[in-house]
């Protein structure tokens, strides 16, 4: 260092942090250099849990004194190797700080630069979560609960109540317990004081807390007895959630809960028992305690004297529903079948004698009279008798009638004797001397009322069904009428019969006219089905029978085989309609002679005959039956004799109607929702026989001036009857006895066929109500053999099926075919039928003997042969039979190929 002194600048002087003394002039003078000091390092700035800013760094490389820092309104020093700093003053606002490295030495102070760093703000309290308060405590305590999460601790939670604050628990504690007292309801809110001066955080939502508490005591408990019952009441309990009514007497102690009420009617009571009755209010409160509840004030007690003059309030006795016994059930107040000691039931046959003691019965609603003999009507009697200490009460007493109809059942088969099955033959059950039954008497002014049921109120399908015997045929009378005009009714105007329905809301109806006679029986229905209304006469929609030869039945009857020489003479009545056959056969005699007439009559008949229905006995309609619900009556405004009255809730066809329109049928035969047979003669009633499901249907009918009546259709028109089915097998499933028992005749029949036996004597009784097996053989059926050829061959056909009448033969439970040569040998039931053939994937040129429609049949009245049918099923096969490959690979044709060995014979 060159220092340039002056003249006057003698002395001492400073240089640096040394002092030189020298002399005026110029003079080289050497001073060291001043020392580096370095700044701190990796400086960082962070606020504590209380808000104090604490500096951190890293001492600095080479020499140095300490470190200064300011910031914040503070300085301070430190000492080397202390690298922290913590700032007394509450740094609330992220304030920034400096620090750097200092020397001192030799009275000088040498610094480095100042190191800048920022304090973050300070960490702060959230909000609490999770506010919880309870709602079911019975001891009058809220408790709540809360969750925090925040890096800061509170210093406190804050809690408020219904917008008041109540309590602060310390920072550490998360749950508070208010006791409010019983059912109390508060909003709480809590929030979260920090240490911070002015760091809390808002009020949490608000969350309701309630308490609960226990019931107070039930007062004015009384009981009473009220007729048959005890009446408990008592004054509500405040928050009684139920009652626990405790009854206890000599025979048993019950509890009954009660909910929603303050009173109840005990009707299990005994006569003559003293009964005590406590109470008890509940909630859960005093479920949690495991007590029953705050018991009222006071005991009751009541001794029950009941008052049995209407205690027994219905009596029911069955009416032919079973055939070993009749069934007596019945109904008292309140179900209470204790109320009594004892029912006493008493008998005795109808309308005569005095009633004798039949049974008791304790405790039950039900008894079985197993010793009624059957097809006898007797009337019954109940009471109810209860010992009161000296006293002896007795119920009323209620009667009613009741019978058991006890009946068989038959089955069988009918075949040849060739084992083929005979199909609708009529198996007649009957006894000697004895009717059917009894029918029911109508005088024009008198009428049967049956109350509306379900069951008589079919949704779309219905059939209708009676026999009847008008003494007058003036004016208009029902026959069976169900709300006439809106749901449906069966009846008479003038000599017709009218069958009309509601239909979707419209009526409509169909005529069978001028069908009745005066004083005889006639079977009328009505169905409904899927496609329209119809109405049967025993057993058929009426139709009109012509008779019309037309130039198509002449060629008929020439391929048939009869000359032409006799055709050719019936030309001159082609084409004229005749509607009665007697005039025809008068015409044909005329022409061709009686002995050829009678000869050409088998064929003409079904060629000639043309069947139509009457118009307006059917109508095409669609839809469901309306109905309003009202009663249905039967007979109103007839005079004359009703009999066999049936409903079902299904549309019988024509073969079940032609099937069973002449039988009694069973009592629980598919679709029957109605079955009066009016054979009860006795009382005012007609009692319903149908059941389904096992259960009985009910539908019993009122009379209103209605008589019984001895008049029935006669055993040709209506009988217990079984008809055999495609197997030959049939059933009579309902045939009445009396007594222990009777015989009964079994007795075949079937246009003009003999039978063996002819008859059958059977026994239907006790032990003995179901017979299998009475079976009888036909034997005045023909054997009738024959061929089926294929068309222009004498080939057989085998595997055609053989039929009579269009079903097929069985035997032995096997259809017929024929052989392996076309061959086949079947019996044919005298009279008139015809033979037919057939086989799938065949056509025949005629598959029935005699050609023609199926309504063409021949009177077989002796064995035939050679009765020959024509499958024209036939193929055409074409080929060759030559030698070696030359020949035989040229195309199949004629003049292609050489026949080079010769005559060949086939055998097909």
């Amino acid at each position: 260092m060159v220092v340039e002194v002056k003249p006057i600048q003698t002395g001492a002087i400073t240089i640096g942090c040394f002092d030189v003394i020298i002399q005026s002039g110029t003079h080289e003078v050497t001073v060291a250099e001043a020392p580096t000091v370095n700044a701190p390092s990796a400086p960082n700035a962070s606020v504590s849990e209380t808000g104090e800013a604490v500096i951190t760094w890293m001492d600095p490389s080479g020499e140095f004194t300490g470190i200064n820092i300011e910031g914040n309104g503070a300085t301070a020093s430190v000492a080397a190797g202390v690298e922290t700093w913590t700032d007394p003053n509450t740094n609330t606002t992220g304030e920034s700080y400096r620090i750097q490295a200092y020397l001192d030495k030799t009275g000088c102070s040498f610094t480095s630069d100042w190191v800048s760093v920022d304090v973050p703000e300070p960490p702060r309290v959230i909000k609490p979560s999770n506010l919880q308060a309870s709602k079911d405590r019975c001891d009058g305590v809220i408790h709540l609960s809360w969750n925090y999460n925040g890096e800061v601790e509170p210093s406190a939670f804050r809690i408020r109540r219904d917008g008041s604050v109540i309590a602060s628990v310390n920072g550490d504690i998360w749950e508070y317990n208010d006791p409010v007292g019983e059912y109390e309801t508060h909003d709480y809110q809590i929030k979260a004081i920090g240490i911070l001066a002015g760091d809390e955080t808002d009020y949490t939502t608000a969350t309701e807390g309630s308490t609960t508490g226990y019931p107070s005591q039930p007062t004015l408990l009384s009981a009473t007895q009220v007729g048959n019952t005890v009446e408990v009441d008592w004054t509500s309990s405040a928050h009684a959630d139920k009652y626990i009514l405790v009854r206890s007497s000599n025979s048993s102690t019950i509890e009954k809960e009660i909910t929603g009420a303050t009173s109840y009617t005990n009707d299990q009571v005994n006569n003559c028992e003293r009964y005590k009755y406590e109470l008890y209010a509940a909630n859960e409160c005093t479920n949690q305690d495991g007590n029953k509840g705050i018991k009222a004030a006071g005991v009751e007690e009541v001794t029950v004297l009941s008052d049995v003059d209407s205690y027994i309030t219905g009596f029911d006795v069955s009416k032919a529903y079973f055939p070993d016994k009749v069934l007596l059930e019945w109904n008292v107040e309140d179900d209470n079948l204790s109320l009594v000691d004892e029912f006493i039931i008493k008998r005795r046959k109808a309308g005569s004698g005095d009633f004798e003691v039949l049974a008791t019965v304790q405790s039950e609603a039900a008894y079985e009279d197993n010793s009624a003999i059957g097809g006898m009507l007797y009337e019954y009697q109940i009471y109810g008798r209860l010992e009161c200490g000296d006293q002896t009460l007795l119920s009323n007493t209620l009667e009613a009638v009741g019978f058991r109809t006890p009946y068989g059942i038959v089955s069988g088969n009918v075949s040849y004797e060739s084992g083929q099955n005979v199909k609708a033959v009529e198996i007649l059950a009957e006894k000697e001397g004895a009717a059917i039954g009894t029918s029911i008497y109508f005088n024009g002014g008198s009428l049967v009322t049956v109350e509306d049921d379900t069951k008589l109120n079919p949704a779309e399908f219905i059939t209708l069904e009676a026999w009847i015997r008008p003494e007058s045929v003036s004016g208009t009378a029902s026959i069976i009428d169900k709300e006439s005009g809106s749901g449906y009714r069966l009846y008479r105007s003038g000599n017709d019969v009218v069958f009309g329905v509601n239909v979707a809301g419209s009526w409509v109806s169909v005529t069978a006219a001028d069908v009745l006679t005066t004083n005889d029986y006639t079977h009328v229905a009505g169905v409904k089905d899927s496609t329209g209304v119809k109405i049967y006469i025993n057993g058929k929609v009426p139709f009109s029978t012509s008779y019309l030869l037309e130039s198509a039945d002449i060629d008929f009857l020439n391929t048939s085989g009869v000359d032409p020489d006799v055709t050719s003479q019936l030309q001159s009545v082609v084409g004229t309609e005749y509607t009665q056959f007697s005039t025809f056969q008068a015409d044909l005699s005329a022409l061709v002679g009686s002995a050829q007439a009678e000869r050409l009559l088998p064929l003409l008949m079904p060629v000639i005959t043309e069947n139509e229905l009457i118009a307006g006995t059917h109508l095409e309609i669609t839809g469901n039956i309306s109905h309003n619900g009202g009663d249905l009556t039967i007979g109103d405004g007839f005079q004359g004799n009703i009999d066999e009255i049936r409903i079902w809730n299904q549309a019988r066809d024509d073969e079940q109607v032609l099937y069973d329109y002449k039988r009694l049928v069973g009592n629980d035969a598919p679709g029957i929702a109605a079955y009066w047979r009016c054979d009860e003669n006795f009382g005012d009633h007609i009692y319903d026989a149908s059941k389904s499901n096992g259960e009985f249907h009910k539908n019993d009918g009122v009379f209103s001036g209605v008589t019984w009546s001895e008049t029935i259709p006669a055993k040709d028109l209506l009988s217990w009857m079984g008809k055999t089915d495609t197997d030959g097998n049939y059933t009579i499933p309902y045939i009445p006895y009396t007594g222990s028992g009777e015989n009964f005749t079994l007795t075949p029949r079937y246009e003009q066929h003999q039978f063996s036996p002819n008859t059958k004597t059977v026994f239907l009784g006790e032990g003995s109500t179901i017979l299998n097996g009475q079976d009888f053989t036909d034997i005045s059926s023909f054997k009738v053999t024959g061929t089926v050829f294929y068309a222009n061959t004498t080939c057989g056909v085998e595997g055609a099926i053989v039929g009579v009448d269009g079903e097929p033969v069985i035997v032995n439970g096997q259809p017929v075919f024929t052989n392996q040569n076309g061959e086949f040998e079947i019996s044919v039931p005298v009279g008139e039928h015809f033979v037919n053939v057939s086989k799938t994937g065949h056509e025949f040129r005629s598959y029935k003997f005699p050609p023609g429609p199926e309504d063409a049949k021949f009177n077989f009245q002796e064995h035939m042969t050679g009765i020959n049918f024509i499958d024209e099923t036939t193929i055409t096969v074409t080929g060759r039979v030559v030698g070696g490959t030359r020949e035989g690979d040229k195309k199949p044709g004629l003049g292609l190929s050489n026949n080079n060995i010769g005559v060949a014979q086939f055998q097909l």
